[in-house]
């Protein structure tokens, strides 16, 4: 059986039964232990999509970010149901589930492509680098968005802390990057994280703005290193980054609430 028809079948096994959680799970912790559990489903599957074959550096940097965009976006989406009883609607449940089953499916070809470079060269690696990284970016959105969603600010910090790093680290390593280098940058970005984190606190924004800022940093300053190491840091992706922040800067102004109940427009 082929990679991508493996990759398919966890991917639809998994929204099958996200589909499912979504009228089971009542309490918060509930909704914590559905998320585990598809956690361990996916990690289990993406090993059995790499065909069992994975050196021990995979176990970690190519298992895992799979399984953590399973457990944020499940945790997520069933956090929101709650909030917006409208997703539990055959109707309004389509999206969300194929949004699921795309990323899901496009981040287990990816990793494949990944661990398979361990041991060899592959033309499409530098595709599935970028790849990595925005995929990485849309987890670590998706774990913040939930980890704020619960309300627990220590939880908060610590999700956006672990998450913060191991994109980086994971990142950084499937761009060969020294372990040396890899711990010290790991180390910088989750200090600006955590910086950014108490700035952006006090700042009246929603939520999912919050959450995309936070992630902005992360994905920039990850990019960055990544282009001056393959050396592709041209003008054309400054520009690229330069919007990127310009989009953010828009946001949280234009959604802050100021004054009374007030925006700036």
């Amino acid at each position: 059986m082929g990679t991508k028809i493996k990759s398919f079948i966890i991917s639809l096994i998994i929204s099958l039964i996200l589909l499912w959680s979504v009228t089971w799970g009542r309490e918060v912790f509930d909704k914590i232990w559905i998320s585990f559990g598809l956690f361990v489903i996916t990690y289990s599957g993406v090993y059995w999509v790499l065909n069992f074959e994975v050196p021990l550096i995979s176990f970690f940097v190519c298992l895992m970010p799979p399984a953590f965009f399973v457990f944020s976006y499940s945790l997520l989406f069933q956090l929101y149901s709650e909030t917006w009883p409208v997703l539990r609607t055959s109707g309004y449940v389509v999206l969300p589930l194929l949004a699921f089953l795309g990323i899901l499916y496009v981040y287990l070809v990816t990793v494949n492509v990944i661990n398979t470079w361990v041991y060899k060269k592959v033309p499409l690696i530098n595709v599935a680098k970028t790849f990595f990284l925005l995929l990485s970016a849309i987890s670590f959105y998706c774990a913040i968005l939930a980890s704020l969603k619960m309300h627990n600010i220590p939880f908060s910090i610590g999700v956006i802390l672990f998450n913060g790093a191991f994109v980086v680290l994971s990142n950084l390593w499937a761009s060969e990057f020294s372990w040396k280098n890899i711990i010290i940058f790991s180390s910088i970005i989750t200090i600006l994280i955590l910086a950014f984190f108490g700035i952006l606190f006090i700042w009246p924004i929603p939520i999912e703005v919050f959450s995309f800022a936070l992630t902005v940093i992360v994905f920039l300053n990850t990019s960055i290193l990544l282009h001056i190491k393959s050396q592709t840091l041209d003008i054309l992706t400054w520009i690229e980054h330069i919007l990127l922040i310009v989009i953010c800067i828009w946001l949280l102004l234009g959604s802050a609430r100021w004054g009374i109940g007030g925006k700036l427009w």
